[in-house]
């Protein structure tokens, strides 16, 4: 009589045991729940908020003003020498080396007055050692000197959105 009451199985309780599998559903879950770590955050920052601090800092460096302010070709300037830092290119002949190709590429906007404007600024004021202190500066707060903990709280909120992270409590 009990056996007629069993019923048969059928879908995927042919195939999962689901006593057992209701163990890696829960540690899901957990880890799910666990909140942020700050190295994680760190990572976030420097791809989202980092190339807007190194293009602040290179047009401060430079031209001793905001990147809000600065001309079109100063802006360009400091836009493709962050971007030369992204990959790794930190030398002067690198810079001058770019093209209005190369800068739409990487979707940098650029005409070519002010691409020229940009490389002869470089050529004839910065050194070569003075453009690669600048670069490594730069790489420096990009990657060690921005955290996570130092941002303002507006920032915090957009870093928070833009990681995709549901709760975060800021301090």
């Amino acid at each position: 009589m009990a056996e007629d009451k069993k019923k048969k199985a059928t879908g995927y309780d042919k195939y999962v045991n689901w006593k057992l599998f209701i163990f890696p559903v829960i540690l899901f879950a957990l880890i799910l729940m666990m909140p942020t770590p700050y190295g994680m955050k760190d990572v976030g920052m420097e791809y989202n908020v980092g190339p807007e601090a190194v293009v602040e800092f290179i047009t401060y460096e430079l031209y001793k003003t905001k990147s809000s302010d600065a001309t079109q070709w100063q802006l360009l300037t400091a836009q493709m020498m962050e971007r030369n830092i992204r990959m790794g290119a930190l030398n002067v002949k690198r810079f001058l080396k770019r093209d209005l190709k190369w800068c739409k590429k990487y979707k940098i906007q650029a005409d070519s007055k002010n691409l020229e404007k940009a490389q002869n600024y470089i050529k004839e004021n910065v050194t070569a050692e003075a453009f690669e202190k600048v670069m490594m500066e730069s790489l420096k707060l990009r990657r060690e000197t921005l955290k996570y903990e130092n941002l303002p709280a507006r920032i915090k909120k957009r870093q928070i959105k833009a990681l995709g992270i549901s709760r975060c409590p800021l301090p």
